[in-house]
């Protein structure tokens, strides 16, 4: 999921170098939520400016811009789309409100954020059910079918990522820890946590952020905040005749009282089917798209001689925004946020409010047919300069430069490498075409992490560290080079292959090739025994733990059959061996044992066992063999059937409606 292999926009970023395509994927990902945001705002019959306000809005807000990058933003961005699809089923139930949802849905579910997916598929839930609510009775049904068959196509063309991704999660430790530990938790915080989370929408720096100083106990990361200009605005947009600012205020709250963690609201959401397994903290999308929503429907009402309204709405954010500053500005100096640094962000608030305030004061008779232009452009300069400290822009030649240090790690080799501590963390490893046996995933694989105290610790959300590279473990993970920061400590007996100013790199002599036959093998059926013995191996060259082994019976040690093992090929999600013994042999590997990897001997399918408690191993025959071990899920066969089915299908129905369009015009 997370890759967006089916993305467009990683699509196109395969036509550039990737320091350009990642700046393009960000990018796009803006303009995909500008255009989304006002392409809805458009259909809601608001004004050009109107509507480019909202989506600017929309695409600013800290929620995306803190995302930048993730899949987080990336599924949120088509987010007002998928509003517009909805509205357009339940209002016109026309063919381009199916053809639309079908887009935005697809958009959301290939940005690698599952959950997100379902956050937006619910809110559009919400939204769809308010805009049938108010459409006649003799219309609903079929608005219902057609939403139903966007849904229904949407699922089919991303089955080849959606079946694998329910296959898969059911096997990793993250499900089992939400599915069992999460789910009883108490999802809200007290009041006074709640309120003062809240703060965050008008001052978002007043719990601290991220690398300016410590952030307060229990705080959100500021992801709800908009910009001070936007905010009278959606202030004026609720006070508006406009219907739709009912559900945009529902949508709003839940999105805000479940980031802040409000008191029987958030425990309320958390108690619903599949949101009990979601961190429900992510919802506050929501409230920055409804903010942004009425924001657009505020600028349109200046139009209606609410200009008063506006003043008025301006001053009181002006004021509670300097108030709040005042009363907690001592103890945001006191989280270690520098005074000058502060004084920016606060500066870059009260100065564009403070035009608004001036801008639309009766005194001043200015006209307001060139308000919204003038406030657009204040939001635009706002926001990139509140946002522009979060990423800043680098040079291309700062993108992962050549290191010289890794040199002397060779490439295409069977081999892993990890490093010490905090050092060279891992997911920078695949950037330079090594293979780190930490993880950097959200979804880790249950029976590995029951290894992890054999041989790393873990940081909290982030990767498993490792602090003793002597682990024997280690040696079984095929780990043969190690990267140690200037003055870390490492096994006396391992090499130095090379050194620099960064750090250097050692050499394992004890590593384990990716496949091998262990001397004696161990069979263990139940998992926290096998664990148990796993602990006291100190060489799993002479020793390795299976829960099952045909023709021996449990609990038994028995010595294994001498055996040769080569490897012919390897790559991510293939292993081809040749084996060769005077006896039938058990053949380790150090390959994680998700479903979904098939064995072949001589081209014959073969059982494969399970081995080291988070691994696969085999059988081999006697004599000279061929294995080959291929990672290919049920899942993905029958998903990619589905999505090439979905696809010809659609192409089919828009074939025939285009013949029928043609032969209906030329009937008329």
């Amino acid at each position: 999921m997370q890759p967006a292999t089916l993305h467009p926009f990683t699509w196109l970023g395969l036509l550039l170098p990737l320091s350009h395509a990642w700046t393009l994927e960000m990018t796009l990902g803006l303009f995909l939520a500008l255009l989304s945001g006002y392409a809805l705002f458009r259909d809601l019959s608001l004004s050009p400016v109107a509507s480019a306000f909202g989506g600017t809005v929309w695409a600013f807000s800290d929620y995306l811009r803190f995302h930048a990058g993730w899949p987080h933003s990336a599924a949120a961005a088509p987010f007002p789309l998928l509003l517009l699809g909805l509205r357009r089923l339940a209002v016109e139930r026309s063919r381009s409100g199916v053809a639309v949802t079908i887009v935005s849905l697809f958009l959301t579910a290939v940005a690698g954020h599952p959950e997100s997916l379902f956050h937006a598929v619910a809110a559009g839930g919400l939204w769809f059910l308010y805009c049938l609510a108010f459409e006649a009775h003799r219309g609903r049904g079929r608005a219902v079918l057609m939403a139903l068959a966007a849904g229904t196509v949407t699922a089919g063309l991303t089955a080849v990522i959606l079946l694998p991704h329910v296959e898969a999660i059911r096997q990793t430790y993250d499900y089992f820890f939400r599915s069992t530990w999460w789910v009883h938790q108490k999802k809200s915080m007290p009041l006074k946590d709640s309120l003062a989370t809240m703060q965050q929408i008008l001052i978002p720096y007043v719990l601290g952020v991220p690398d300016h100083g410590s952030m307060a106990a229990k705080s959100q990361i500021p992801q709800a905040y908009v910009g001070s200009v936007a905010l009278p605005l959606a202030l004026l947009g609720l006070a508006s005749r406009r219907r739709i600012r009912w559900i945009l205020l529902l949508l709003g709250a839940l999105g805000a009282a479940a980031w802040a963690r409000f008191p029987v609201i958030a425990d309320g959401i958390s108690a619903l089917p599949l949101f009990d397994l979601a961190i429900n903290e992510r919802l506050v999308f929501l409230f920055c798209f409804s903010v942004a929503a009425l924001a657009a429907i505020g600028i349109d009402s200046l139009r209606d001689d609410l200009t008063h309204p506006f003043f008025r709405f301006a001053l009181v954010s002006l004021l509670i925004l300097i108030g709040g500053f005042l009363l907690n500005e001592r103890q945001i100096l006191a989280r270690g946020m520098p005074g000058p640094f502060l004084m920016m962000l606060f500066g870059m608030q009260v100065v564009p409010l403070a035009l608004v305030v001036l801008g639309a004061s009766p005194a001043l008779r200015l006209t307001p047919s060139w308000i919204p232009s003038a406030l657009l452009l204040l939001l635009v300069g706002q926001r990139a300069a509140e946002t522009s400290y979060l990423y800043p822009t680098v040079a291309t030649k700062a993108f992962y430069p050549p290191l010289d240090l890794l040199a002397s790690i060779p490439r295409g080799a069977p081999y892993r490498m990890a490093a010490l501590g905090m050092a060279f963390i891992p997911n920078v490893s695949t950037m330079y075409g090594l293979e780190d046996v930490r993880g950097y995933d959200t979804m880790k694989f249950k029976p590995l992490v029951e290894t992890y105290p054999l041989w790393c610790g873990t940081e909290t959300l982030w990767f498993n560290r490792i602090d003793d590279a002597s682990r024997p473990f280690l040696s079984f993970l095929n780990m043969r080079y190690l990267i140690a920061a200037p003055g870390a400590i490492t096994p006396s007996s391992w090499r130095t292959i090379a050194e620099g100013p960064g750090g250097r790199v050692v050499e394992n002599p004890h590593v384990l090739p990716r496949a091998f036959a262990p001397s004696e093998v161990l069979v263990e059926p139940d998992p926290s025994k096998r664990l148990q013995a796993l602990a006291t191996v100190r060489d799993f060259a002479t020793l390795g733990v299976v829960s099952e082994w045909p023709g021996h019976g449990p609990r038994s040690r028995s010595h294994n059959g001498e055996t040769s093992v080569a490897i012919i090929a390897y790559d991510a999600d293939y292993l081809s061996l040749e084996t060769d013994s005077g006896e039938p042999s058990l053949v380790a590997t150090s390959v994680t044992a998700w479903k979904g990897w098939r064995l072949k001997v001589d081209g014959v399918d073969a059982p494969l066992l399970e081995y080291n408690h988070a691994f696969l191993a085999f059988v081999a025959p006697p004599g000279r063999h061929r294995a080959t071990l291929t990672y290919l899920p049920a899942s993905v066969v029958l998903g990619a059937a589905i999505s090439v089915l979905s696809f010809l299908s659609v192409v089919a129905w828009g074939l025939a409606a285009r013949k029928r369009a043609a032969l209906h015009r030329r009937r008329c």
